[in-house]
């Protein structure tokens, strides 16, 4: 993009080519990272469909396995503004917590039965034994990294915090009784910022 005798330039991430934005909003600058990385944010197959949905239902909601465990139908309740809401008693607290679930949330949830004491995520393995079959569904993905179930609510912190959220409301999303327990994700976002920056280049900048 033109700026008077400059061209900001960007290095993608994924193949250290230099590229002139505007050429795709994405952090991978060039169509062939770009697509790479399309492929690999699909969701890789798991055998244990309650756990697949589970676990994505943690990172789209912040809630622990225990309460995820737990949730029943009837804890899945519609707001006066059409909008959709766990109820949840933590067990951490045990305060009554109401959790927004987003449109995607619920998909994962499955079809409502008509009993709403029904479990949501009948047949979800317990804690002891989830990280068996987890480890293997998240193996079959690619990913190297040590993952446990507890990672969901992780990256539901992270994704806020990626999106601008301020550190209050995801304390109260998080159910945090301090606020620095919250602040250990910070660190996460602030080196992102730092990769970011480091990305972006002026040609012919003479010093």
């Amino acid at each position: 993009m033109p700026r008077g005798n400059y061209t900001i330039q960007r290095c993608c991430e994924e193949c250290g080519k230099i590229f002139t934005p505007p050429t795709l909003m994405s952090k991978y600058c060039c169509p062939a990272c770009s697509k790479r990385a399309y492929k690999k944010r699909q969701i890789t197959p798991c055998k244990d469909d309650v756990l697949k949905r589970a676990f994505l239902f943690s990172i789209l909601t912040g809630l622990r396995h225990s309460d995820i465990q737990t949730l029943k139908w009837k804890q899945i309740q519609q707001t006066s503004k059409g909008t959709w809401q766990a109820v949840v008693v933590q067990q951490k607290t045990k305060v009554p917590d109401y959790k927004p679930v987003i449109q995607q949330a619920l998909q994962l949830c499955g079809e409502r039965p008509s009993n709403d004491e029904a479990l949501v995520f009948e047949g979800l393995t317990d804690a002891s034994w989830i990280s068996r079959p987890l480890k293997v569904w998240i193996e079959a993905s690619g990913i190297k990294k040590h993952i446990t179930f507890h990672c969901g609510r992780h990256s539901y912190a992270s994704l806020l915090l990626e999106n601008g959220v301020d550190i209050y409301t995801i304390k109260s999303l998080m159910g945090h009784t301090n606020v620095k327990t919250t602040q250990i994700y910070t660190h996460i976002v602030n080196e992102q910022k730092e990769k970011a920056a480091n990305t972006l280049h002026i040609e012919n900048l003479d010093l």
